[in-house]
């Protein structure tokens, strides 16, 4: 009958030292922290993305002309629209665009967008104020498009009619995208 330490099985070897420091603690430490400083880092693709920028004509934030309303959700009562003449497209990825909400009391929050159809991501450029000016957003970052918990259906419904497999056509075939009925259900 052999004898084991308290919560060893009988016959396993135990990976406490003579000094009583168990093996492999700091390499484990040290593969936390490095595991952490690289989820620190941006992603390999972050410098490959273009940073979208307001355009030099933006615009006017309350301009109604070129608007065009979209389906979102069956739990929102607001409205959604794009202006067409305000898609832009860099780089067959990112897709800018000028966003109305208009909630059922009729009060609207303009903003102008941009989202990254290769990365799933989108991002405030500016707010629209009342005297169809803009006032630029001081930090701008990017953020996911969907997921748990976040409740940007406006970004999903865009990134499901802007984007198709990470890319984003040209402007004006993105118009006739948002503009062309929607295909009939096949029975």
């Amino acid at each position: 009958m052999s004898s084991s330490a308290p919560g060893h099985a009988a016959g396993a070897s135990s990976d406490v030292h003579p000094a009583g420091q168990r093996r492999g603690v700091l390499p484990t430490i040290a593969l936390i922290a490095a595991l952490g400083w690289a989820a620190a880092l941006p992603p390999a693709h972050a410098e490959q993305r273009p940073e979208p920028a307001l355009p030099a004509q933006m615009p006017s934030a309350t301009d109604a002309a070129g608007l065009h309303e979209f389906y979102v959700s069956p739990t929102t009562t607001n409205r959604f629209a794009v202006h067409l003449p305000s898609l832009a497209v860099d780089q067959n990825r990112i897709v800018r665009l000028m966003l109305v909400v208009t909630s059922r009391n009729g009060v609207r929050n303009v903003s102008y967008d941009a989202i990254d159809c290769d990365q799933h991501e989108y991002q405030l450029l500016a707010i629209g104020r009342a005297d169809g000016g803009w006032t630029p957003v001081g930090q701008v970052k990017w953020r996911p498009v969907g997921g748990q918990g976040v409740m940007n259906t406006q970004y999903v419904a865009l990134f499901e009619k802007l984007c198709v497999g990470g890319r984003a056509a040209d402007a004006d075939k993105l118009r006739l995208r948002l503009t062309s009925p929607p295909a009939p259900i096949m029975q």
